[in-house]
């Protein structure tokens, strides 16, 4: 099902209340999303920002964005494996 067709039985009312929701969890998303990079974007061993990655998607709620933790494993350049979630912030 797409949104027009799940919108289809919406009034105008819901459906701009709808795309309200969406737009402020969209941008509180990617707000937050920018943060957490740069709070998480060196080894916590080295300090280095290169490295390799799995590609999970882990699930983020806009409304507890402070619960987000992103589990994906990293080995970075000096061999130090560890979550995105353990690296830190560039010093």
């Amino acid at each position: 099902m797409n949104v027009d067709e799940y919108l289809k039985e919406f009034t105008e009312e819901e459906k701009t209340a709808f795309w309200d929701d969406y737009n402020k969890s969209k941008i509180t998303r990617e707000d937050f999303m920018a943060q957490y990079s740069l709070d998480h974007e060196c080894c916590p061993k080295c300090g280095a920002t290169t490295h390799s990655t799995t590609l999970v998607q882990y699930p983020f709620y806009s409304d507890h964005p402070g619960t987000f933790e992103d589990k994906n494993h990293c080995t970075c350049k000096c061999g130090d494996t560890h979550s995105t979630h353990e690296r830190v912030v560039k010093q």
